[in-house]
Formats: structure tokens, C-alpha cells, sequence
């Protein structure tokens, strides 16, 4: 077994949602990181990735929630930051809602973990280590008797009908 332990990076292509939220965010006024300008500050997502700029995002065909799920059976632990407004903190926790649904739908709630403290880019506080990194470490790859099913940092709001259309299924 093992635990896929990431923080962002990539701005907006990182954690972030590739879609609306960060785009929303952006109109609101935030400073952050879009589609648009992804492209243009690194090619992390490569050359095909340039057609999606713009008004051209929402013709994504996945967005990131669907590429973390992509772990499942796996453990899953994703560090970010709430004062790392480059990243979009509240695009980041979007994409973390939406990647803990389907490990809820797929039976394994408490295999995801996301620490979301206030500290800024690719800095590490001292409750990811000790708190939520040495769970999964304990319980998944020690074998120990550890619960991991808190081990999600609901920093924000979360309207799941504002970026979705219908219900999360019950899967067997």
C-alpha cells in the first residue's frame, strides 16, 4: 500500500480546479492564478492545454477532482495552504470536495486526507506532520489501529450546487 502524498504547485493547474471556481474568483477580484494564465507562466500542462484558456475552460474534458480520484483504491493526502492566493485556496478546496465525494461514493471517506492551514506556498506547518501525515503513515503503511476519518480541513464554504448538476450516486 502506498500514500500519495502532494502539495500544490502549478498554480492553478496544481490542485487547483481547471474550471469555473477559479475563473469565478478571479471576477470577484482574488489574485489568482487562471487557465488562461497557466499556460503562459509554465507549461505544466502542456501544449493542448493552451486551447482551454479563456472563455475555452469550461470545455475541459476532466478537471482535477477526477485526476486525484484517479488514486483510488489508494490512500490519498494533499497538502495546501489557505494564504496561498496564487493557488486559489477556495478553488483547491473545491477540488478536494469534490475528490472526498467519490472517495465517499467509492466506500473510502477516511483514505483522503487535506490538511488546509493558513500558511502560504509550499510552506509546511507543524500540524501536517504531526497530525495528519503521521496518521496516514501509522495506519496505512504501519498497519496501526489509527483513524484517519477527521482528517479533512473544511476551510471554507462549500456549495456543491453551485458547480454541480445532480447527485452523488451510492456506489457498491
Amino acid at each position: 500500500m502506498t500514500i500519495r502524498a502532494a502539495t500544490g504547485g502549478g498554480g492553478g493547474s496544481g490542485l487547483a480546479s481547471g474550471r469555473r471556481p477559479a475563473e469565478a474568483e478571479k471576477s470577484a477580484g482574488a489574485s489568482v492564478q487562471t487557465a488562461s494564465q497557466i499556460y503562459g507562466e509554465e507549461n505544466w500542462m502542456g501544449d493542448a492545454f493552451q486551447a482551454f484558456g479563456n472563455s475555452n475552460v469550461n470545455k475541459l474534458p476532466i478537471d482535477q477532482h477526477e485526476v486525484l480520484a484517479l488514486a483510488w483504491p489508494r490512500p490519498l493526502i494533499i497538502m495546501e495552504g489557505t494564504n496561498d492566493g496564487w493557488n486559489c485556496p477556495k478553488c483547491v478546496y473545491t477540488t478536494m470536495k469534490y475528490t472526498q465525494m467519490i472517495y465517499e461514493a467509492l466506500g473510502s471517506k477516511d483514505y483522503l486526507g487535506f490538511p488546509h492551514p493558513p500558511h502560504g506556498h509550499c510552506a509546511q506547518a507543524g500540524t501536517f506532520a504531526t497530525e495528519y501525515y503521521n496518521a496516514f503513515v501509522d495506519r496505512f503503511l504501519k498497519g496501526e489501529s489509527v483513524s484517519t476519518a477527521d482528517l479533512f480541513t473544511d476551510s471554507f464554504a462549500f456549495d456543491a450546487a453551485k458547480w454541480q448538476d445532480g447527485d452523488i450516486p451510492t456506489l457498491d
